[in-house]
């Protein structure tokens, strides 16, 4: 029990992070209130809450990824929009529209604030030079502006 309450403070904390960020760049309300909403059907509930934290709710060191959490995660970029991932692999060659790329920003603002890793412009750019993060570069220039201003706001460290 005390996994799923754990994974389930993170969650909130991150969606409370997320929503602070997506007021910040624009993102329409909705969207904002709406974020990672699936997150908390059971089954992806489950396999998150497995994958990151132990039985007695702290935070797991080293996994490998489960066979259930792999699914949630594939479920969960199919589904969300503001991935790069669903526009590499179920959208490839269309844009991504402004306002799922900043939802895309503050979606890692709010993993960083809520992991107590928030030096996110640098995380970015280590993605896209390890080649971990495929965007098209006009993408990559947007993200950078909007990471940029979050610096500028105080949102992130800089």
């Amino acid at each position: 029990m005390r996994r799923y309450i754990a994974h389930a403070k993170y969650t909130i904390q991150h969606k409370i992070f997320v929503f602070k960020a997506c007021m910040m760049l624009g993102v329409p309300l909705m969207s904002a209130i709406l974020h990672d909403w699936d997150k908390f059907i059971p089954w992806k509930f489950h396999a998150y809450a497995m994958q990151f934290f132990e039985k007695d709710g702290s935070r797991k060191k080293d996994f490998v990824p489960r066979e259930d959490f792999r699914e949630a995660v594939e479920h969960h970029h199919k589904i969300n929009r503001h991935h790069w991932q669903h526009w590499a692999k179920y959208k490839p060659g269309k844009i991504m529209p402004p306002d799922d790329l900043k939802e895309m920003v503050a979606d890692w603002i709010g993993a960083g604030l809520a992991k107590e890793q928030p030096m996110v412009l640098e995380w970015f750019e280590s993605q896209i030079e390890s080649g971990e993060m495929i965007m098209p570069e006009f993408t990559k220039k947007i993200c950078r502006f909007w990471l940029k201003q979050a610096k500028m706001k105080g949102m992130i460290p800089g």
